[in-house]
């Protein structure tokens, strides 16, 4: 059965101008935790960052003999609906705890398969998981990778695959940590001192951008090193809100072994929009991280569209031709993109005006494209823009520029005063000759500029000339 959020026709939010909003964040848990405690209120704070969000809760389920499935994708009471949130966003907490003994590979490949099979893919995808949660986010990136589904942001909080805890057996279980070719942007904030008799040890991803935690959390802690880096993660969601223990100020200090709240973390949340440092951002993205080739699915491949910006001015007269670049790529088929402008950030909701549309050839990496716009059916007011990209099977993907565009009402052209009417009278009566020329061509200062002689083209012989103009239409003298 398909999911009934199934996208019909797009649509943005008014927010911070570079809020880069409108998408999708799964966020699970550890070995021993669940998509309630402090899973939920890290949902609800990234919610309220966000400016609203509809959540859900996504449960998978043993089944057979080492198999797993999902039972229930469930909205919680409290929440809007997705149609219904200005901002576009969906946050999704992801509960394993019945499978959390299964390798994360089996579970990431069924929450894969759920997520694309009912159309949860569309939006701009952030996966976040701490402890064993980290090897589980890796794994469902690289699954989505195998149909092709660029994933913008993946975190890891102290990641601790099996091969933590029984090494030289557990990386054969699930596979080690990586971040696969179809990622954005990665970061890991994780600490170890080494003795697995004093708690779980994070590790090291090659390709995300480290957050070291070992000069802050792994040495001012409250007993548990490994919880406090999850602390440290969750501080960085709202930096106006008080720190909360376990967490303490001295994590962040401003130096450069401990950044400020709002300097780390969840700054480079696509929320957030910070700055995204080059060592955690794929090299066609403009960086310089490892990314592990994915090994892709012969089943269709989903279409993709990311960094939509608008080219040159953002506010523009109403009417103008816009011109929008962006990062689009589709492995196996052509893919037909479609710009709106947008008063909010939801795709979903129907309120969005087409501006143009055009057909792009299959690439099997990542290409860069511009398209333009026609403004003319808007009306004039802030719009945010957004693209829509569809391939033929019809699977559907978004993607949002971060600043909106403004545009503003045409200047109105005034029509000539009666003393300037009497001084064209005045002109064409000088002028007109056998040939009725009204216009010398020079359009500065000139009274004739835009005139068009209606009826015959001589005056001769006719003691009126009927004429239309900017101001309106009218009969001059001869």
């Amino acid at each position: 059965m398909r999911h009934p959020i199934h996208p019909p026709r797009p649509c943005v939010e008014l927010l911070e101008s570079r809020r880069l909003l409108s998408g999708f964040t799964l966020i699970t848990h550890g070995q021993g935790g669940s998509a309630g405690g402090e899973v939920a209120r890290t949902a609800d704070r990234i919610a309220l960052r966000a400016g609203g969000a509809a959540q859900y809760v996504l449960t998978v389920e043993g089944s057979g003999i080492g198999g797993a499935r999902v039972v229930s994708f469930v909205k919680d009471a409290d929440s809007p609906s997705i149609a219904s949130v200005r901002s576009g966003e969906m946050i999704i907490r992801l509960d394993y705890s019945d499978v959390n003994l299964l390798p994360t590979t089996t579970t990431a490949a069924v929450v894969a398969d759920y997520l694309l099979s009912n159309d949860l893919v569309a939006q701009q995808l952030h996966l976040a998981g701490p402890s064993r949660g980290g090897s589980l986010v890796s794994n469902l990136a690289a699954s989505l990778g195998r149909r092709g589904v660029w994933v913008d942001h993946v975190t890891y909080i102290d990641p601790v695959p099996a091969d933590n805890v029984l090494p030289g057996i557990g990386a054969g279980f699930e596979g080690p940590m990586k971040v696969t070719d179809n990622v954005t942007f990665a970061d890991n904030y994780w600490r170890s001192d080494n003795n697995l008799l004093t708690g779980f040890d994070g590790q090291h991803v090659n390709g995300a951008h480290e957050g070291n935690l070992n000069n802050t959390v792994q040495r001012d802690n409250d007993v548990d090193p490994h919880t406090g880096a999850g602390a440290y993660y969750i501080a960085t969601i709202d930096p106006t809100e008080p720190i909360v223990e376990p967490a303490r100020s001295s994590w962040f200090r401003g130096t450069a072994d401990a950044p400020a709240r709002n300097r780390t973390g969840y700054y480079f949340s696509r929320i957030v929009g910070g700055r995204r440092p080059g060592d955690g951002v794929h090299p066609l993205f403009g960086g310089a991280a490892h990314r592990d080739p994915t090994r892709r699915s012969p089943r269709s491949q989903w279409p993709n569209v990311a960094d939509l910006a608008v080219v040159g001015q953002t506010h523009v007269t109403r009417g103008t031709t816009v011109r929008v670049g962006f990062r689009y790529g589709d492995a196996d088929s052509a893919a037909r993109v479609t710009l709106f402008l947008d008063p909010d950030r939801n795709p979903f909701n129907g309120n969005a005006t087409r501006i143009g549309s055009g057909r792009l050839a299959a690439t099997p990496g990542v290409a860069i494209s511009r398209m333009s716009g026609a403004t003319g059916g808007a009306t004039p007011g802030a719009y945010y823009v957004y693209a829509q990209v569809v391939d033929g099977t019809g699977h559907v993907r978004y993607a949002y520029a971060k600043i909106r565009l403004t545009l503003t009402r045409p200047t109105p052209v005034r029509g000539p005063s009666e003393p300037e009417r009497a001084r064209i009278t005045g002109v064409v009566a000088r002028r007109a000759g056998g040939d009725g020329l009204l216009d010398d061509g020079d359009d500065r200062a000139d009274p004739f500029a835009g005139l068009e002689v209606r009826g015959p083209s001589t005056v001769a012989g006719s003691p009126r000339v009927p004429v239309i103009g900017r101001g309106g239409s009218g009969s001059f003298f001869r």
